[in-house]
């Protein structure tokens, strides 16, 4: 006897060897949309990051004056005239190089580029509007971010291996009374005194720096990072040496790199 509206038994699906593969790949694949905090946030991050470390690293390759040049002729305009004109400074924003990287000038040019990637990034969101991601892009700023800090760290690194960096003790400062020498010059002092410690130092610099030009290694090296850098910076800090906001950046970066 049939019975014509009885339900119809499901066929059971079929095997294939690449059907889980598939499935895994199509979960994968899949990306959220974000908000848009997120994508300004980003924009913002990546116009400042960019801003800051150009045009490193490549500065670093020969006959890239032409570039290095007038980016650095166009900040030695920009940055005066917004101490002047939006942060409404008394005093004039001096110009002239020196090795010192704590300058009036290095501390205004931090709100100009922060002020510019704003703006930029204002724009951006408005021309670019229908975008819900920036998967792909996030990805090469990430990799920008770790070939960037790779070089510094490899640069620094190398000039205490070596070792370079801080001068040996000659017969000036073996007959210089502590007093007389600055909270900087006492510390570089005290840190070119051992040349165990400085190869040390500069031993974990690279090795961090080595870490992070691998994807499977970059958390890692952004720890390692992280951890040298943080020594650095209290050196700075506690002694006046005046690299400070450079190793402060250079922090959040591999602090930025570790939480993702």
């Amino acid at each position: 006897m049939t019975q014509p509206h009885a339900p119809s038994v499901a066929q059971a699906p079929s095997y294939h060897p690449h059907s889980d593969r598939q499935a895994e790949h199509a979960t994968r694949d899949t990306t959220r949309d974000w908000t848009l905090a997120e994508r300004f946030g980003f924009r913002v991050l990546l116009a400042y990051v960019v801003l800051y470390t150009f045009p490193g690293p490549i500065n670093e390759l020969p006959g890239t004056d032409f570039i290095t040049s007038p980016y650095g002729a166009l900040w030695r305009t920009v940055v005066p005239w917004f101490g002047t004109h939006v942060l409404r400074l008394a005093n004039p924003i001096s110009i002239r190089p020196s090795g010192s990287g704590d300058k009036l000038f290095d501390w205004v040019a931090i709100p100009t580029m922060l002020a510019i990637a704003l703006v930029a990034a204002t724009v951006w969101s408005l021309i670019d509007r229908r975008r819900k991601s920036h998967d792909k892009l996030f990805a090469a700023f990430t990799l920008y971010l770790s070939f960037s800090l790779a070089r510094t760290m490899f640069s620094y690194g190398f000039d205490k291996v070596l070792p370079n960096q801080f001068a040996p003790m000659d017969p000036v400062r073996l007959t210089q009374y502590i007093g007389e020498t600055s909270p900087g010059g006492f510390a570089w002092t005290f840190l070119g005194f051992s040349i165990p410690y400085e190869v040390f130092a500069g031993a974990a610099e690279t090795l961090a720096a080595t870490l992070l030009l691998f994807r499977r290694t970059r958390t890692l090296g952004a720890l390692v990072g992280a951890a040298v850098l943080t020594n650095v910076f209290m050196l700075n800090m506690s002694f006046d040496i005046p690299v400070k906001q450079y190793s402060a950046h250079l922090l959040l970066m591999c602090v930025f790199l570790a939480a993702l």
